[in-house]
């Protein structure tokens, strides 16, 4: 009984975060997956992406201000270590819980509920993320990718 007890307990470890259980043991679970590549080409005309400007953004310029971003990215020579810093200040702010989401799916929402100890799945790390860069000035979007057989 208790190795059984044992087994089930190691097993909901395992399959309750965002590493897939597949990728821990090396299986893909579909045979058509692609690999992402990066391209130097012009963008498809056909493919516009529009950006709002979020310089007048009451919510934004909270988020700024109250998490104080101007000095997370303060002496960051370039956009890609101004990213990359709010990245590793995002990743800091709570410890995951694959399967645990806020009261709602909003950046200061978020950073609030983290700070009374709450934790939460690997999108939130992203609606935070981009909302963080979005008040910085920077073009940033969330995006969920999934595999067809999800």
């Amino acid at each position: 009984m208790l190795t059984h007890t044992l087994v089930l307990f190691a097993a909901s470890l395992v399959l309750n975060s965002c590493s897939s259980f597949f990728a821990l043991i090396n299986v893909s679970p579909s045979s058509r997956l692609k690999a992402v590549t990066y391209s130097n080409e012009a963008p498809n005309a056909l493919y516009t992406f529009y950006y709002p400007d979020t310089t007048g953004n009451d919510f934004l310029r909270t988020l700024r201000s109250q998490y104080a971003l101007d000095s997370v990215v303060q002496g960051a020579v370039d956009d890609k270590a101004r990213i990359l810093r709010i990245m590793d200040w995002t990743s800091n702010r709570w410890s995951h819980n694959g399967s645990n989401t806020p009261s709602q799916s909003d950046a200061l929402t978020i950073l609030a509920e983290a700070q009374e100890g709450k934790q939460f799945r690997c999108v939130e790390y992203g609606i935070v993320a981009t909302a963080a860069l979005n008040s910085l000035g920077m073009k940033a979007r969330t995006l969920g990718l999934k595999t067809r057989d999800v």
